[in-house]
């Protein structure tokens, strides 16, 4: 199984995905606490350093090109400076984008305060009010030309305003009409925004939202899993559960559950682009979704391995290969 997985990895190169969805500016201020604000209870923070990063839908474009693969990046910003510096770093990682920029709509920002390696506070700028009139006719558009030039679709939703139910129904049904898969990170509790696509990936808590059923442990998770495969006939899912791997249940009933590859959890953080850049890529590359599940989990493994978000590269998802890295599943028919 590993040489075919191998071979899926190297032809990376010749992917060419569309990634859809609610970009962000993640922004950081490292700086230290020495005294409490005379003018309120509150510390003051001494900055010394600033950072910006990819975020959002942004950053699950980063994780496709960290593969090798070529991302366009669909999405919207404001007419601002946070829109000039996102796009400024979008060309230096080599991603194409066609971002839509809006009159009086900021670029959806996440400022986070860092004190002696702490987050002390986290400020954050968005309009999350679904595109109308020109803007979603301009998106539209976009989204038209980039599902036609690549090989698959993501659709990245953060609930920031972008990916609307319209939004969704317009992507989806251009990329079925062209015979392409389209894999969803979804968000919110409407899991009919998301018919017609080929994959949805939930993690424990989006999918507790989307079944309505709580989700607390791995059992809770196939329960839910079941309920949202049974609403959404012909599309698979995908539940990443952390620490506990993942478990995937397929349009034709059967299931199966992956434990995670990782040696230690150090963070989750960005697992979740990592995991559906993953599938993605596998899937276009040819490989069955049990194959492209097992390649994502691996690289789910590498990722929480880390602290801070973190893209695998196919480099790595190599060498973890030829040390033998993919498990077995246990799978059953559902």
């Amino acid at each position: 199984m590993n040489e075919t997985l191998k071979r899926a990895v190297d032809s990376f190169g010749e992917r060419r995905l569309a990634v859809i969805g609610d970009v962000m500016l993640d922004r950081f201020c490292w700086g230290a606490v020495t005294r409490i604000s005379p003018e309120a209870p509150v510390p003051i923070v001494q900055i010394f350093q600033t950072s910006a990063a990819l975020g959002g839908a942004a950053n699950t474009a980063l994780n496709v090109a960290a593969l090798g693969g070529k991302a366009t990046l669909i999405g919207a910003i404001g007419k601002d400076a946070a829109g000039r510096e996102l796009r400024k770093l979008l060309s230096t990682r080599g991603i194409s984008f066609g971002l839509t920029e809006t009159e009086g709509r900021p670029t959806t920002t996440k400022t986070r305060i860092i004190a002696q390696h702490q987050q002390v506070l986290r400020i954050d700028e968005e309009n999350v009010v679904p595109l109308a009139g020109p803007g979603f006719a301009d998106a539209c558009r976009r989204i038209e030309y980039a599902i036609a030039d690549s090989e698959g679709v993501i659709i990245s939703d953060y609930a920031k305003g972008f990916v609307s139910r319209e939004l969704a129904a317009f992507a989806i049904s251009m990329a079925n009409r062209q015979g392409k898969p389209v894999l969803v990170d979804p968000k919110g509790s409407d899991a009919s925004k998301y018919l017609g696509a080929s994959v949805l990936k939930p993690n424990r808590t989006e999918l507790a939202c989307l079944s309505g059923l709580p989700v607390s442990g791995h059992d809770a998770t196939l329960v839910a899993g079941r309920a949202l495969a049974g609403v959404l006939r012909g599309c698979a899912i995908v539940a990443t559960e952390s620490e506990d791997g993942m478990s995937v249940f397929d349009a034709g009933g059967w299931e199966f559950h992956l434990p995670t590859s990782a040696k230690e959890v150090y963070d989750v953080t960005g697992a979740g682009d990592t995991v559906i850049a993953t599938l993605a890529m596998a899937m276009t590359a040819g490989l069955r979704l049990s194959d492209a599940a097992r390649l994502a989990n691996l690289a789910a493994g590498i990722v929480v391995g880390q602290v801070g978000t973190a893209a695998v590269t196919a480099g790595s998802l190599l060498a973890e290969l030829g040390a033998g890295g993919v498990g077995r599943a246990d799978a059953t028919a559902a």
